[in-house]
């Protein structure tokens, strides 16, 4: 009964895939997508930071592994968003991406703060396939920062559909509202895990 209850849900979760919008935020860890998750949410938008969107296939490699759950959100964020763009842009033809940046010094001084732990699980698999280690290693991180900044933006390139967004240079609610075709609040736009950061632009 549960499966078949499961079933029935996803189905009427289907209806809406292609008409919704949803909005992809297709950065790096520590490049702001915590920030941007918490904005979104401000926003009305039901928003899932770090969603496990993928699998372990039985060879060994990631695979999407779309769960009929996670059409209950409307926007998601962070590494396994970023490794299955191309995917989730062929899938959900109405999306709009974001892809967050940040200045290399500070988000390597942040990610050998964060990255001191490797993962496990499928999580090790993932983070060794965005770093090509699941350690800070920095010669191995600024590769990875490299190769997936210009893939993004070598793929999105003349889209309306796409934005990026840099949270330490001070992009904040004009142009995340204006991207998205939102009221501007009035609450300040959310800062996390950033220090020395300038208050972005309201």
């Amino acid at each position: 009964m549960p499966k078949i209850y499961d079933r029935l849900k996803y189905q009427l979760l289907r209806l809406n895939d292609l008409d919704r919008e949803r909005i992809f935020v297709v950065g790096l860890s520590r490049t702001g997508t915590t920030s941007t998750h918490k904005a979104l949410e401000m926003l009305g938008y039901k928003s899932f930071h770090m969603p496990p969107m993928f699998r372990v296939s039985t060879h060994g490699k990631l695979e999407m592994d779309w769960q009929w759950w996670l059409n209950k959100y409307d926007a998601f964020s962070d590494i396994p968003v970023t490794r299955f763009f191309v995917e989730l842009d062929q899938k959900f033809p109405q999306a709009k991406f974001i892809q967050t940046v940040r200045d290399k010094d500070a988000w390597l001084e942040s990610c050998r703060k964060h990255f001191s732990v490797p993962a496990s699980g499928s999580w090790q698999v993932l983070r060794q396939e965005m770093y090509g280690t699941d350690r800070f290693d920095k010669n191995a991180f600024l590769e990875a920062y490299d190769y997936h900044h210009s893939r993004i933006q070598n793929y999105f390139e003349g889209r309306s559909d796409f934005i990026t967004f840099n949270v330490g240079e001070g992009d904040g609610w004009e142009k995340l509202c204006s991207f998205l075709g939102k009221d501007i609040p009035s609450s300040d736009f959310p800062r996390a895990n950033v220090k020395n950061y300038p208050l972005p632009k309201q």
